[in-house]
Order: structure tokens, then sequence, then C-alpha cells
């Protein structure tokens, strides 16, 4: 019975050898998996932390773009009126660009009929000119025509009264006579010259007619060149006050949409700063999103690994019981076979 039972010892503590190296080796894997799990843990309150950080600027982030759209919101809405008051203006700007295509148009028209009104006026002005000058002349042969018919008259005169003497004194008349004959000469030379005189005015004042009745024929022709003219300067000058207008709104228009863009501006300033600061801390949310998910898979590789080690040491554990059943069962044979030796030991010691 020593014998078996010493055999069931040893094949128990072989049993329990190989259990406890099991056991050794499950501890030892537990050992490690715990201490991934622990730098799990860490990486995972890392990743808490990180991901903590990340909700907190994307919530300022999300704060930020409210206001932002309220500020894009009024931008947008001073644009438009801009837009429409520019619209407008442009419409004006347009409607003045044609009046004022169209009053061109009539000045040019008015310019040329004034040009041609002005070559008729200026030739008839050379008429007039030419006719003063040949009415001048005339007068002046006219002056000296009458001057010389003053002279005659006055020979005339004296040679008639000579002529009364002779008849009076005839004795004498033979003496006056020779002098009133020289006289009546000398008249009728003047009277000769006078009519030569008037007949050279008279052609300078046929000559003078002529060129009035021609600067008044240019001047009738020119009356209705300006008289076209004057109105298309008045219609050119009323397109010009209509466009005037219309610039003058367009102008107000334009004004008034400055001013709305000029407040515009702040606002999109504003909006892009609050846009700008929350893309920057969508960034940095994003870099702290990446650090976690880094971290978190650095975790779950961790948690894999461990969760691989604690399978292994529950395998072992699984092959350890078994071995410590069969041990627990050779010790239970072990110490009855013990007992019983020591029973039997006890009577034989009894008997002896």
């Amino acid at each position: 019975m020593l014998t078996q039972a010493v055999t069931l010892l040893t094949r128990a503590v072989t049993l329990l050898a190989q259990a406890v190296t099991l056991l050794t080796q499950a501890v030892t894997l537990l050992t490690r998996a715990v201490t991934l799990l622990a730098q799990a843990v860490t990486l995972l309150t890392q990743a808490v932390t990180l991901l903590t950080q990340a909700v907190t600027l994307l919530t300022q982030a999300v704060s930020l773009l409210p206001q932002a759209v309220t500020l894009l919101t009024q931008a947008v809405k001073l644009l438009i009126q801009a837009v429409t008051l520019l619209t407008r203006a442009v419409s004006l700007l347009t409607q003045a660009v044609t009046l004022l295509t169209q009053a061109a148009s009539l000045l040019t028209q008015a310019v040329t009929l004034l040009t041609q009104a002005v070559s008729l006026l200026t030739r008839s002005a050379s008429l007039l000119t030419q006719a003063v000058t040949l009415l001048t002349q005339a007068m002046t042969l006219l002056t000296q025509a009458a001057s010389l018919l003053t002279q005659a008259v006055t020979l005339l005169t004296q040679a008639a009264s000579l002529l009364t003497q002779a008849v009076t004194l005839l004795p004498q008349a033979v003496t006056l006579l020779p002098q009133a004959v020289t006289l009546l000469t000398q008249a009728v030379t003047l009277l000769t010259q006078a009519a030569s005189l008037l007949t050279q005015a008279v052609a300078l004042l046929t000559q003078a007619v002529t060129l009035l009745i021609q600067s008044a024929s240019l001047l009738t022709k020119a009356v209705p060149l300006l008289t076209q003219a004057a109105s298309l300067l008045t219609q050119a000058v009323t397109l010009l006050t209509q466009a005037a207008s219309l610039l003058t709104q367009a102008v107000t228009l334009l004004t008034r949409a400055a001013s709305l863009l000029t407040q515009a501006v702040p606002l999109l300033t504003q909006a892009a700063s609050l846009l700008t600061q929350a893309v920057t801390l969508l960034t940095q949310a994003v870099t702290l999103l990446t650090q976690a998910a880094s971290l978190l898979s650095q975790a779950v590789t961790l948690q894999t690994q461990a969760v691989t080690l604690l399978t292994r040491a529950a395998s072992l554990l699984t092959q350890a019981v078994p071995l410590l059943t069969q041990a627990a069962s050779l010790l239970t044979q072990a110490v009855t076979l013990l007992t019983q030796a020591v029973t039997l030991l006890t009577q034989a010691v009894s008997l002896l």
C-alpha cells in the first residue's frame, strides 16, 4: 500500500508540477494582459480627455457659427439691397447714356446746320462788306458828282447872269459872250464829269444792290438752318436735362449702394473673423480627434493583445484544472492508502 501511495503521490506531484507550470504561465499571461489593459485604460483616459477637449472646441465653434450666420445674413440682405440699387442705377445710367447719345446726335446735326448757317452768314457778311464798300465808293462818287453839279450850277448861274447882262447890254455883249461861252463850256465839262461819276455810282449801286440781294438770299437760307439748329439744340438741352436728372438719380442710388456696401463690409469682416475662429477651433478639434483616434486605435490593439493573452491564460487554466483534479484525486487515493497503511502499521505494532 505504501508503494501504491508513493506512486500515487509521485503522479500527483507530477500533475501538480504540470498544473503549477500552466498556472505560472497563465499568471504571467494574466499579468501581461493586466499591464496591457492598464496601458489601454491610460490611453482611453487620454483619448477621453482629448475627446472632451475636442467636444469643448466643437461646442465653441458651433456657438460661433450662429453668430457668423446672423452677420452673414445681415450682410447678404445689405448686399442684395445694394445690388438692387446698383441694378436700378445701371438701368438709369443706361437710359442716361441713351439720352446722351441722342443728344450728341442732335448736337452733331445742330453743329452741322450751324456750320452751314455760319458758312452762309460768312458769305453773306462778305457780300455785305463788299456792298458797303461799293456803297461807300458810290457815295464818294455821288458826293464828287454833287460837288461838280454845284460848281456847274454856279457856272451856269454865272453864265446866265452874263447872258442876261449881254441881252441887256447888247453893245457890250460881244465882250461878255466869250466869257459866258467859257463858263458854259466849263459847266458842260463839269456836267459831263458829274454824269460820268453818276454813271459809275449807278454801276456801283447796281453791284451793291446785287450783292445785297445775294446776301439777303443767303440770310434767307441761313435762317431756316438756324431755326432747325435752334430746335435741335432745344431738343438736345431737353435730353441733356433728362439725362442729368437720371444721372442724379443714379448717383443717389450709387451713394446709397455704397453706404450699404460700407455697412456690409464690417459685417462680412466680423463674420469672416468668426468663421476663421470656428475653422481654427474645428482644426484643433480635428487634430485632437485624430490624436484620440490614434490613442483609441492603440488601446484597441492593446485590448486585442490582452484578450489574446487572456484567451491563452484561460486555455492554460482550462488545461490546469483537469490536472489539478487528477492530482487531487490521486492525493485523495494516496491519503486513503496512507491512512490504511497507518492503520495496518498501528495494528501490526499492537500485535507486536
